[in-house]
């Protein structure tokens, strides 16, 4: 007989009936059926007893091992309650050294506080000692041809100020140092637009680092503006002066925007070079400033050039209402091929500035100049 499966009496669905039906299928045939149902019966009952005492066994032994889990327990409980005694009085430890800390921090803040204005003090006289020291010796400065040397005075001599505040000795002090940079940036300027205009590296970054250092960056800007926009001037004052122009003003501008932005191309890469931390703002100023001083002029053209293609579409119809279509649509057409224009020009005006990490206000400055005729 095989041996029997207990894992069968595990199953929640065990069926009593069913199990001894598949015993019963399942037995040797040279056993009789009342033979093997006894057999069965037997080992069944072994089996049981086996069980039995196995339990009991097992009940004993963990009858024997809950003392001394309880004491376990108990001995756990105790050392947890010690901890939380312990714990309670590091934690009143801690609160007495916090208090007592800060106690002592806030003493050293007032003593901190007392050396750092001792401190104010002392660097306030001698910021004072030494300005005094410059302000008497500034002139002998400006006598010589030094100009980095006269721009790192004035520096200091402005940095020196605004340490020892209001204070009488110095009370004209800003006035002076203003009329002296002025002086500087008046020294400055008319070699800085030599240098720009021909375009002459090493002299421009000297010149302008000058200028920076006093806080006159706007004199760089004037001064390459307007050595930059006396060459794009002329290629706009040439519709007026040039003889032998017979296109009209709308026919003609292509030709000044393609000057301008071949001009405008090649400076951006000499600017970007020299000026790596100016060159945006150069840039989007030579073409915003460039756009401001054509305006008036470009309008007046622009109007002239629609009176004139008006007048010449009307003069060739002799029926009112035809002329006046054809005057309306030659003008119209007029306006839109210089509109035309100007958007290229901005579109490649975009692309130079955008290449060269300008962002979207200042590109927006150049193109609402590039659109303000219209």
């Amino acid at each position: 007989m095989s041996v029997i499966d207990l894992a069968k009496f595990s199953e929640e669905d065990f069926d009593p009936k069913r199990w001894i039906n598949a015993a019963c299928t399942n037995r040797p045939t040279d056993d009789t059926l009342d033979k093997y149902l006894a057999e069965l019966e037997i080992k069944l009952q072994l089996l049981a007893e086996d069980i039995s005492v196995s339990l009991e066994d097992h009940s004993r032994q963990a009858l024997q091992r809950i003392p001394r889990a309880l004491g376990e327990v108990g001995r756990v409980k105790d050392d947890g309650l010690m901890l939380q005694v312990n714990t309670h009085a590091i934690v009143q430890k801690l609160v007495d050294v916090e208090a007592t800390s800060a106690r002592s921090v806030e003493l050293l803040a007032s003593v901190d506080a007392v050396k750092l204005r001792m401190e104010s003090a002392a660097n306030t006289m001698s910021e004072a000692s030494g300005l005094a020291e410059l302000m008497d010796s500034v002139e002998e400065v400006f006598a010589g041809s030094d100009l980095k040397l006269m721009a790192n005075t004035l520096a200091r001599m402005r940095r020196g100020l605004k340490v020892v505040g209001e204070v009488p000795e110095f009370k004209h002090g800003h006035e002076r140092v203003a009329a002296l940079e002025d002086r500087l940036e008046a020294m400055v300027s008319p070699a800085l637009y030599d240098a720009l205009y021909a375009h002459d590296s090493q002299q421009a970054q000297e010149l302008c680092e000058i200028l920076v250092v006093i806080g006159r960056y706007s004199a760089l800007e004037r001064q390459y503006t307007t050595s930059r926009l006396r060459p794009m001037m002329e290629f706009w004052e040439q519709y007026d002066t040039a003889t032998g122009i017979t296109a009209s003003f709308v026919a003609w501008l292509p030709s000044f925007y393609d000057a301008v932005l071949l001009q405008f191309q090649q400076d951006a890469r000499w600017c970007a070079s020299v000026f790596p931390e100016h060159h945006v703002q150069l840039l989007v100023q030579l073409i915003v400033t460039l756009l401001q001083r054509t305006l008036d002029s470009y309008k007046k053209r622009l109007q002239d050039t629609l009176a004139e293609v008006q007048v010449s579409a009307a003069s060739e119809e002799q029926d009112y209402q035809v002329a006046a279509a054809a005057a309306s649509g030659g003008a119209l057409a007029a306006l839109l091929a210089a509109f035309n224009a100007a958007t290229s020009f901005a579109r490649g005006s975009k692309e130079v500035l955008l290449g060269l990490g300008a962002g979207g206000a200042e590109v927006g400055r150049v193109l609402a100049g590039a659109f303000q005729p219209f």
